[in-house]
């Protein structure tokens, strides 16, 4: 029996993965692969994240992997990534980052940290943390009732940034792990070396003209 760590590397994905992030995943395999075993479900593709989600959950039980390493398909992330956080030995810790259309706010709700001091950072205790860079222990998963992921709609809560009330899957998540006592932690030194990556629309701007009076 390997007391290397064996870790399922989940990614939920609409479509096609970012070529950055499949850069960044073979990287990251290839270094984690010196102290870990890795297992990589098939991709669960769908319109669904949820869905795809919950089924990646089902996928690393059965393959019997101590740890899910979830990663979605618009991240980049330095190779090393895996094994920092595992060093960690919580059960659910990750790095957090900004939205990828405006306002690009910082996703997550962490406890109050001075981020000016000098030095690393470490690891902070969270309320939420996103799930595109995230590593939880398999186990937690028996904690929480099943289906561990889904959407909820909340008319009352609707905003005008939220014109629906929707709250998503990974939000959902983190709160009842929070509610089956388990400690999210947000690793700060790994956030500020992710990227998310974003989408916008460029356009070709007319070139100005030049008015002349006439003669």
């Amino acid at each position: 029996m390997s007391n290397r760590p064996y870790v399922a590397i989940c990614v939920p994905s609409r479509g096609n993965w970012c070529a950055a992030m499949g850069s960044s995943l073979a990287r990251l395999c290839c270094f984690s692969m010196v102290e870990c075993d890795i297992a990589i479900p098939d991709g669960q593709h769908g319109s669904s994240a949820p869905n795809g989600r919950n089924r990646l959950v089902l996928a690393a039980q059965q393959s019997g992997a101590e740890w899910i390493f979830w990663v979605d398909d618009d991240m980049v992330f330095p190779p090393e990534a895996l094994l920092r956080l595992l060093a960690h030995g919580k059960d659910m810790v990750g790095a957090t980052y900004n939205r990828r259309a405006p306002p690009f706010d910082t996703m997550g709700k962490w406890a109050a940290t001075d981020f000016t001091k000098p030095g690393p950072v470490g690891i902070v205790p969270a309320s939420m943390i996103p799930t595109g860079l995230l590593l939880t222990r398999t186990e937690i998963f028996s904690w929480i009732e099943a289906p561990w992921f889904y959407e909820e709609h909340l008319w009352d809560k609707r905003s005008e940034a939220n014109p629906a009330g929707v709250k998503t899957e990974d939000v959902v998540f983190c709160e009842r792990a929070v509610a089956a006592g388990i400690q999210p932690y947000i690793d700060f030194d790994l956030t500020f070396e992710v990227g998310h990556i974003g989408e916008r629309i460029i356009g070709c701007a007319r070139p100005e003209q030049k008015l002349h009076a006439a003669a």
